[in-house]
C-alpha cells in the first residue's frame, strides 16, 4: 500500500542587507535575503511537516549561505552582528559527529543514523565535513539496504 505524501515550496525574498562575505572576503557586501518554506502533507491535506530556511546570497561573489536565525532576526543588525549568524564553516561537533559518521559508515543502521545527525549539524556549510559526511550518508545506506535485503532473500 502507497501513502501519498505531497510537497509545497515557497519561496520569499527578504530585505537586501549589509555582510561581510565569509567567501569572498568582501566587507560591508550588499546581500538579498530569501526564506523557504516547505510544507509536507499525507494524503495531500494533513501537514506532517514544515521546514523553513533562511538564506543570504552576497551580490560581490553571489555565493550562498545558509543563516541559522529566521529573516525577522536580521534587521538592524551590524555585518560584525551578522557574522555568527551566517553558516560557511562546521562547528565543532559538526566535525566530529562527520568523522563519527564515516567511521560507523559500515555499521548498518548505526551509520545511517550518525550521518543523518551529522548532516543535520553540517548542513549549510562548506569544506570537507559536508563532504565526508555525504560520502559516509551514501556508504551507510547502501550497506544497511544491502544487509536488509539479504536478511530478506537469505
Amino acid at each position: 500500500m502507497m501513502i501519498p505524501l505531497s510537497s509545497q515550496l515557497e519561496h520569499v525574498p527578504g530585505p537586501d542587507i549589509v555582510i561581510n562575505c565569509p567567501a569572498c572576503g568582501h566587507r560591508n557586501a550588499a546581500a538579498q535575503t530569501f526564506e523557504s518554506t516547505e510544507r509536507v502533507r499525507l494524503l495531500f491535506f494533513i501537514p506532517i511537516l514544515r521546514l523553513r530556511t533562511s538564506a543570504v546570497q552576497c551580490t560581490e561573489c553571489e555565493e550562498m549561505f545558509d543563516l541559522r536565525v529566521p529573516l525577522a532576526q536580521l534587521s538592524g543588525k551590524t555585518p560584525t552582528e551578522l557574522e555568527p549568524l551566517i553558516r560557511y564553516h562546521a562547528s565543532k561537533p559538526g566535525k566530529i559527529m562527520s568523522v563519527v559518521a564515516l567511521l560507523t559508515c559500515l555499521v548498518p543502521i548505526v551509520g545511517v543514523v550518525t550521518s543523518v545527525i551529522a548532516m543535520v549539524l553540517v548542513r549549510g556549510t562548506v569544506r570537507w565535513p559536508i563532504m565526508i559526511t555525504w560520502v559516509s550518508m551514501i556508504l551507510s545506506i547502501v550497506i544497511s539496504l544491502t544487509v536488509v535485503l539479504m536478511m530478506l532473500i537469505g
